[in-house]
């Protein structure tokens, strides 16, 4: 019994113990009328249209299956037992479905950097995207936000829309994943995904007498220490100023005015740690002393085995951060030559600094051995990096280099009464950084970047390189933190694209950063160096057809190149069967023939296209008048080794002419299939068995201008696969058996994504399954630890059996991996060797498709 298109299969009638609310075509809702069952009923499955190769009842996953007459049901094995309720059901036969989820994030907080998150959904026509949310538990608890349509894009026919959602993250560890919602109010979600975001340091700011560093005056001597911040993010974090560990003021701005007695004082400007930032301390050092030196037993300067600290009048001035920009660098990147204010820093290289301290004695004395201590950023790379130059130019060794904490000192041997002497620091901070993450969206390629460097540290003119995985051309430039393309700003270099190869395709893009501070995020974007070409346009030149007369077809290909220079290219323009007299804007060509589904005939369109242009290519032939045309097959979402795959193909035959057309021969290539079914309509016309080579059939009685559309079933073999016997192998300190695989496609057309299961023997689980290396050699895959090269594969545990996803196979390709099982216990184990049929006969036909064949159909027209 059918009722509002949803078929429940019964062994009574039972048409009154429910009732079935219709939300879409693949979306039911059936609940119990109030009625008893009258005998026990066995319910086998609920009919629906899918747009999924699964379907879900109550949440829970059952298979898709047909029926003999190819209609697809979800198969719900279900008793209700004599006076009984009919159960409810909440029936959904596909949803929206996603990919290409990417997230951009700072490596360490940043108020001033956005974290981008994109994923790309669609769904299955004529169902739509209608919202799309973003979850995170960023903000403490697990919370929905709206993602906004950045752009759609159009591949075989289906609609992707590309989603983001960009906001400013606190510090810690979270997770994100994507809902979407259908046209038909059906919720999807994505995979959870987890990021991290580190805590960052604060920049804490002390300064004696406006002066970033150690002061020294002479008593009496009014003094105003002053300690501030200015981060953002931070209301968690407390700031207190100390002199000598005694307290004068915590906040974001403390002072300390004072005329202190002679005596050393340190002050400490430290912040607690909170959720956005670590916790931190800066301190400096105010020294107040008489007319004349007073000589305290510290330590610094050298006497016969004592060590003396000298407390001098010395006034010391530090000067700013200078980032130096050489047109030519020393050894080891740590001496820069010539400096030029149009050179740059450079990705993945040390940025060289300068810092001038200026020493004054302002008393008539001179000073020997004096130690002067100044401040370097924290992120310099090494003590290595940290060069001492006097006013002479000559290099001194530092007497202490403490990273952590910033700071540098060294000895001054001497400084006269009066005089004044300008050292320098020279050190190297750690690199600007490129992060990246690309994505193809139909013709238009991105690439996701941030550059990146010091929070606390502002890199200036970043010459930044990349390279672009697509032929690409039209290259363009996007600034996040301007909102704005840059491609033609001369600040940024202006930036170029490159054509390393030189073949004629850019194939890299550089740019000079102007400033990043922390990071700065960016996207390029390119244009896919390729000629896209479609029908356009299917004519009958000779409508209305006559009884026994051909088709004379006319149809107009457009195609179009976006790029902006010329590109030579090549179009495959798939024909009806028995199609003849083919030309091409006029000049007869070769006709070639797919002998793999969808079998039939085809011409290449090449020609050269300008750059920004677009040409209309005129291609004429002749067809019975009627004509069949097979379209591609529809398979499974997964292949798996030694499992046959169920193949749809549709078939529509359509007749041109004004009169009937008695019968016509339809003969299609599967190669080879068992199980194979015909449906017309829906209904089940013809079965066989097994096929191999050619499944034809006939259609009768044709009327002038009717259509015929055909489901063709079958199943075919995908791939077969043997596993060697297991060695041993030591890594890091742990043992592994090792077993070999090696699987080889047995299908005429290619196997992606193509899977394998593996089952394991007591005492060894699927958990003791370490990795698994693929993309080997016949030589290298029972001894992989001897591979120059390989890929690890993916793999998961179901229940006792381990799923490897393989690489994707073509036709007639084999494939040699390796599985490497933790050793943990005495015990061998034994992977089931996997036992199929070789089919050899099935792979003489494979081998053979190659070979050119004409005549798959042969209409007969008239009676």
């Amino acid at each position: 019994m059918r009722i509002h298109d949803i078929v429940i299969e019964y062994n009574y009638i039972v048409d009154e113990l429910y009732n079935v609310t219709k939300y879409s075509g693949r979306h039911y809702l059936v609940e119990p009328s109030g009625k008893k069952a009258p005998v026990d009923v066995e319910i086998a499955g609920y009919y629906v249209e899918p747009t999924a190769s699964s379907c879900w009842i109550n949440g829970v996953e059952y298979p898709l299956q047909q029926d003999d007459q190819g209609n697809y049901y979800c198969a719900v094995s279900v008793s209700v037992s004599k006076g009984g309720s009919w159960p409810t059901h909440d029936i959904i036969a596909g949803y929206p479905r996603w990919k290409d989820a990417i997230n951009l994030t700072p490596s360490s907080y940043d108020p001033n950097s956005l974290s981008i998150f994109n994923i790309t959904w669609w769904d299955e026509s004529p169902y739509e995207i209608v919202e799309v949310r973003f979850e995170s538990n960023y903000s403490g608890t697990p919370t929905n936000y709206t993602m906004n349509l950045a752009h759609q894009y159009t591949s075989d026919s289906t609609t992707y829309n590309v989603y983001n959602y960009n906001s400013t993250l606190p510090a810690g560890t979270f997770y994100w994943k994507s809902y979407a919602k259908s046209s038909d109010e059906i919720w999807a979600s994505s995979d959870s995904f987890s990021f991290s975001i580190a805590k960052a340091t604060p920049a804490l700011n002390l300064l004696i007498d406006g002066t970033a560093g150690n002061k020294y005056v002479t008593h009496p001597t009014e003094t105003n220490t002053t300690a501030y911040e200015n981060n953002t993010g931070d209301s968690d974090v407390t700031y207190c100023l100390y002199r000598n560990g005694t307290l004068i003021g915590c906040g974001s701005e403390v002072e300390d005015i004072a005329t202190l007695s002679i005596g050393t004082y340190t002050y400490t400007y430290n912040s607690t740690e909170g959720q956005n930032y670590t916790s931190a301390s800066v301190s400096r050092t105010l020294g107040v002393f008489g007319l004349e030196p007073v000589v305290l037993n510290l330590s610094a300067a050298m006497s016969t085995g004592i060590l003396w600290w000298k407390i001098t009048p010395i006034v010391k001035t530090e000067g700013e951060y200078y980032q130096i920009k050489c047109s030519e660098w020393g050894d080891n990147n740590t001496r820069c030559y010539t400096e030029c204010p149009s050179c740059y820093a450079e990705i993945g290289q040390k940025v060289r600094w300068r810092k001038s301290v200026v020493l004054y004695n302002p008393t008539s004395t001179t000073y020997g051995q004096v130690l002067v201590n100044a401040s370097i950023p924290t992120r310099t790379v090494s003590e290595a990096d940290v060069v001492i130059v006097n006013p002479e130019g000559n290099a001194v060794e530092p007497s202490e280099v403490d990273l952590s904490a910033g700071e540098v000192k060294w000895l001054v041997p001497s400084i006269a009464g009066t005089e004044t002497q300008t050292w320098t620091i020279y050190f190297n901070t750690t690199p600007p950084m490129l992060e990246k993450a690309n994505t193809t969206e139909e013709t238009v390629w991105y690439l996701y970047m941030n550059v990146t460097g010091p929070s606390d540290l502002t890199y200036e003119k970043v010459w930044t390189y990349t390279p672009t995985f697509e032929p690409l051309t039209l290259q363009k430039l996007y600034d996040y933190g301007t909102e704005s393309y840059v491609t033609t700003d001369t600040t940024w270099g202006p930036p170029q694209p490159g054509d390393e190869d030189s073949d004629g395709y850019y194939d890299f893009y550089k740019w000079i950063t102007p400033s990043v501070t922390g990071r700065r995020s960016l996207r390029l974007e390119g244009v896919k160096a390729e000629v896209r070409c479609n029908v356009t346009s299917k004519i009958i030149e000779n409508k209305p057809v006559a009884p026994n007369e051909n088709v004379r077809w006319k149809w107009t290909v457009e195609c179009r190149n976006d790029a902006n220079i010329g590109l030579n290219y090549e179009w495959v323009l798939r024909l009806p069967l028995e199609s003849q007299y083919v030309k091409v804007d006029g000049t007869p060509v070769e006709v070639g023939f797919y002998t793999i589904p969808p079998a039939g005939p085809y011409i290449t369109l090449s020609g050269y296209l300008a750059g920004n242009s677009t040409v209309n290519r005129t291609v004429t032939f002749i067809t019975p008048p009627v004509t069949v045309e097979v379209s591609p097959p529809r398979f499974p979402d997964r292949f798996w080794v030694g499992k046959n795959a169920s193949i749809a193909v549709e078939i529509s035959a359509r007749n041109w002419a004004s009169e009937a057309v008695n019968q016509t021969r339809v003969k299609v290539n599967i190669v080879y299939g068992t199980d194979v079914k015909l449906y017309k309509d829906g209904e089940l016309v013809n079965e066989t068995d097994e096929v191999w080579g050619y499944y034809t059939f006939y259609i009768y009685n044709m009327s002038g201008y009717d259509t015929r559309n055909y489901v063709l079933t079958y199943k075919t073999p995908v791939a077969d696969s043997e596993i060697g016997r297991y060695s041993r192998a030591v890594i890091n300190n742990t043992q592994y058996l090792v077993y070999p695989v090696h699987t080889w496609s047995l299908a005429p057309f290619p196997l992606d994504p193509l899977y394998q299961r593996f089952e394991h023997e007591e005492p060894f689980t699927c958990d003791d399954v370490a990795f698994v290396w693929g993309d080997l050699t016949k030589e290298t895959y029972t001894n992989p630890l001897t591979a120059s090269y390989y890929t690890e594969l993916d793999f998961e545990c179901e229940g006792n059996e381990t799923v490897v996803e393989l690489l994707p196979l073509s036709v007639g390709e084999e494939e040699y991996f390796a599985i490497f099982v933790v050793e943990e216990k005495p015990m061998v184990p034994i992977l089931n060797k996997i036992v199929f049929d070789f089919f050899e006969k099935l792979v003489s036909v494979v081998k053979s498709i190659i070979e050119a064949f004409i005549g798959l159909f042969s209409p007969l027209t008239g009676g």
